[in-house]
């Protein structure tokens, strides 16, 4: 029990210091319990975020991969028209920091900028069927927050 006490002599200039520390460790407390509960309510709606992903990510690679067994199957393949004419990523990622807390946190965000490098294709044939795969495949990336339709504008992170 000795050993739990400080070695100092019982004045009251040494009792305000010891008061004016344990008012500062119960602030320094305090801080800490309100960072841990905001990255708490951050981490948790990361995490719905994800898991909303993750339940709907069946029934959009589903949607996905039956619109393109009706493209190829509309135009006889559009594969290598696919290969040649992309030159540069359209669908970019943005990085900006968020502070919880006092503590950065990096938020990526995807957003498509550029022209559409596919707007004419399947015009000899099945153009309509590739116009309803790309917007069903866009649609779906809109719906769970991966990507947005509109140029340059970032997807909103909910």
């Amino acid at each position: 029990m000795i050993a739990d006490r400080l070695a100092v002599f019982p004045t009251s200039s040494s009792y305000t210091s010891i008061k004016c520390h344990l008012v500062c460790a119960r602030r320094g407390r305090d801080l800490l319990a309100k960072r841990v509960d905001g990255l708490l309510i951050r981490f948790r709606a990361i995490a719905w975020q994800l898991l909303r992903s993750k339940l709907q990510l069946g029934e959009v690679m589903r949607n996905a991969a039956f619109s393109l067994v009706h493209v190829n199957y509309a135009t006889g393949g559009v594969n290598e028209l696919v290969l040649q004419a992309v030159d540069k990523a359209r669908t970019r990622i943005q990085s900006r920091q968020e502070m919880i807390g006092g503590i950065r946190l990096w938020i990526y965000e995807a957003f498509r900028n550029g022209a559409d490098p596919f707007e004419f294709t399947g015009l000899a044939r099945g153009g309509q069927q590739v116009i309803i795969t790309r917007y069903t495949i866009l649609n779906d990336d809109a719906r769970n927050n991966r990507f947005n339709l509109t140029n340059g504008e970032p997807v909103a992170a909910s």
